[in-house]
């Protein structure tokens, strides 16, 4: 892969918890961002929610698994069905010390436009996270190991979809989830992992070149969920921005 790709896991990590057994489970995965200086660790409001408090949840870093420790900053679910659902959650790391401490030394993504100028040949969609199908060990195994799920694909434009699954494309982006005919990072095809775990985990606007090399990578949004097996759903930057905004944490 290439430095834009390595790049990723230096940003982007699973969330887990440990089951009755001691057995590691993913719920999630998650994003380090920065926007207007401040950093967050943003993932899917559903990923917070759903293992409940029966479980503690867990940032697994490179060397260690860091306790997610409240309090995070969750969207609400619209109590109008026609009001979409951001569906997003985050960790402001200057309330989080310890969060703080231990993602200081990795890269975060910017949530701000992309102003650069960058001759490329063609643009993919690029989808990173970590599906939970790779992920059943016990905790005294190499937990570390775990594999994300990373493929390139295309943007949805077909408004009936935006409109079936009730997500305006002022909000969302669709994307192809086509499991028999992705394509991995280094361009080969590939059978792609059920996505259950990505949820939280960045969709890109990957630029290449002629030769299909990425030559940049541009944060379009947050997977959230997918829809009849070949659609994913991502939330805009935007809309993330707006969310960080509104809590007032700057």
């Amino acid at each position: 892969m290439g430095g834009y790709l390595d790049s990723l896991f230096q940003s982007v990590f699973p969330i887990v918890y440990y089951d009755e057994h001691d057995m590691v489970k993913i719920a999630g995965t998650a994003i380090l961002v920065e926007h207007v200086n401040h950093h967050f660790l943003v993932t899917a409001a559903h990923v917070l929610r759903d293992p409940g408090s029966k479980y503690q949840l867990y940032v697994l870093l490179q060397d260690k698994a860091v306790h997610l420790d409240g309090p995070a900053s969750i969207s609400r679910i619209p109590e109008n069905e026609n009001i979409p659902d951001i569906d997003t959650a985050y960790f402001a790391l200057d309330y989080h010390p310890t969060l703080m401490t231990h993602l200081n030394i990795y890269k975060s993504i910017t949530l701000e436009e992309f102003d650069e100028d960058v001759n490329y040949v063609r643009k993919h969609y690029f989808v990173f996270g970590y599906p939970w199908r790779r992920a059943r060990y016990n905790r005294t195994d190499n937990e570390l190991s775990v594999k994300p799920l990373q493929y390139f694909t295309d943007i949805i434009t077909d408004r009936s979809l935006y409109e079936k699954f009730k997500r305006p494309t002022e909000s969302h982006i669709l994307v192809q989830y086509k499991p028999k005919s992705t394509k991995n990072a280094d361009g080969k095809e590939q059978l792609a992992p059920h996505p259950h775990g990505i949820s939280g985990g960045p969709l890109f606007k990957a630029l290449v070149d002629k030769n299909d090399n990425v030559i940049a990578l541009i944060l379009e949004g947050l997977l959230i969920e997918w829809k009849e097996s070949q659609v994913i759903v991502a939330v805009k930057k935007i809309k993330i921005r707006d969310f960080l905004e509104s809590t007032k944490v700057f």
